[in-house]
């Protein structure tokens, strides 16, 4: 296992700020966290109109699949994306991972507590809980080799995965009971 900064692995860099590029032209989808559940694998978007000279000047900040976000202010907010062509805003921070980083692992490497106590080392002295850019690229991360990222990538999703459905499980199992005694009740 290699010690290896962000930098070394992917590009960092800040999503655009788009209220500079509204207009009444183009439609695009845009990364936007209004609720927030436990599932940090999902991320919701909502349609903004942008100007087609925005869709031609900043390609760079439209999602690519496979990179991963973390919101500025808050580190618990690390998001997977799965699809091409999603405009990241200022708000994000954008991990577009070089080859040979599987984005499973690395996700979850990120949700970890390994990434906040490493970048807490360079934030020292900082105010504010904005990450900044140059933190985020010097943060040093454990990277195992490929197929060791691939092989527990894997099983970490599947854990989530199964997570996932047991929650789903106990909320249907609250709506049941809320359902079973306002019928009772007649509400």
């Amino acid at each position: 296992m290699e010690i290896k900064r962000l930098s070394q692995i992917a590009d960092v860099f800040s999503g655009v700020r788009l209220s500079r590029y509204g207009d009444e032209h183009g439609e695009s989808q845009v990364v936007v966290h209004k609720t927030y559940s436990d599932n940090f694998l999902k991320f919701d978007c909502e349609s903004k109109t942008v100007s087609d000279n925005y869709l031609k000047k900043f390609e760079k900040y439209f999602s690519k699949e496979n990179d991963i976000i973390v919101h500025s202010f808050d580190l618990d907010k690390v998001t997977k994306i799965t699809k091409n062509g999603i405009i990241i805003p200022s708000d994000y921070i954008i991990i577009r991972l070089h080859e040979n980083i599987d984005s499973d692992f690395m996700v979850f490497l990120l949700k970890s507590s390994i990434f906040p106590r490493e970048l807490n080392k360079l934030r020292e002295g900082s105010a504010g809980k904005w990450i900044k850019i140059n933190h985020m690229r010097e943060v040093k991360l454990p990277i195992p080799d490929y197929n060791n990222q691939k092989e527990y990538g894997k099983l970490l999703r599947l854990l989530e995965d199964k997570i996932q459905l047991k929650l789903k499980s106990v909320e249907n199992n609250k709506k049941a009971q809320k359902a079973i005694l306002d019928k009772l009740v007649g509400d």
